[in-house]
């Protein structure tokens, strides 16, 4: 009887031991997982046209600045992610004859909800749903009646992704290609010869201005391809490419742009908060490229 005592005691003792070593080593299997982020700067042409301010066609010099990240969903591995872009544009573009100049400013953000499909060969592809929202206006230089147009837009998106990245140790460079499309959305707009004062006070203010776009009536797209570069063990390069297509047609007016920029920058990664064991240990699993 003693006998059969001690050792149920002893099984009651060691089956929580056990239990809690599993579970340990189960937490130990997942690494943490990691945040992409590239920081980049360009600097391109534009093809920039605003009917409200003049019918001719602008051209010149753009630059911008941007920021692209790529987040995990949750800590546990999984095929979403989320993938945010933020740009910001400038552009100071002439008329054909050189006498008039048209200034270009704008910002965007964009998140969007990404879900990948690994194929053979290590290719993901990505495709999900995202939300474009966009302000900004131009400013034209001899324009002394309507001297300058506001530029407010949201749009519903989809964006399709192709990336690999090269198995190897010494130069493990990753390519990323990109498209979004705009699909509905609004926008802000605005009559010919219509002054911002009429619009505010005499024609019901910006909201009753704001107009519904679908493809009959406004065409969106942006195409971005980047190459990560690392450099030995010091940073990682990022050269790309961005070419994006905005028009819009309202009351008889057409807006749009045309813009490629190339890009180069640095991306890095960077690991949650999640205790001692993510912020000290040095392994981890991108969102693009984990497991």
């Amino acid at each position: 009887m003693k006998l059969k005592y001690f050792i149920s005691v002893g099984l009651l003792i060691a089956l929580p031991r056990v239990s809690m070593a599993q579970v340990q080593s189960s937490e130990e299997e997942i690494l943490p997982r990691s945040t992409y982020t590239a920081v980049t700067v360009g600097m391109g042409g534009m093809y920039n046209q605003d009917q409200y301010l003049s019918p001719l066609p602008y051209g010149g010099k753009s630059y911008s600045i941007s920021a692209h990240s790529e987040v995990p969903v949750g800590r546990v591995p999984s095929a979403w992610m989320l993938m945010l872009d933020g740009t910001f544009d400038y552009a100071f573009t002439l008329n054909p004859a050189g006498n008039a100049g048209m200034t270009y400013y704008r910002g965007e953000f964009h998140p969007q909800a990404m879900y990948r499909w690994q194929l053979p060969r290590g290719l993901n592809l990505l495709a999900g749903p995202g939300i474009r929202i966009g302000g900004g206006g131009r400013l034209h230089s001899r324009n002394g009646n309507n001297p300058a147009t506001l530029d407010a837009k949201g749009d519903l998106t989809a964006t399709v992704l192709l990336a690999y990245r090269i198995p190897s140790e010494t130069w493990p460079v990753s390519i990323r290609v990109w498209t979004s499309y705009g699909l509905l959305g609004l926008s802000s707009s605005i009559g010919y010869g219509q002054s911002y004062y009429e619009q505010q006070f005499l024609a019901g203010g910006a909201l009753k201005s704001l107009a519904f776009t679908a493809p009959h009536n406004a065409s969106y797209s942006t195409t971005q391809a980047r190459i990560d570069i690392p450099l030995w063990n010091v940073c990682t390069l990022q050269l790309g490419y961005r070419l994006q297509y905005d028009r819009l047609f309202l009351n008889g007016l057409v807006w749009q742009h045309t813009q490629h920029v190339g890009l180069i920058g640095f991306s890095f990664e960077s690991l949650y908060l999640l205790g001692r064991r993510a912020t000290t240990s040095g392994l981890h699993q991108s969102a693009l490229f984990g497991i």
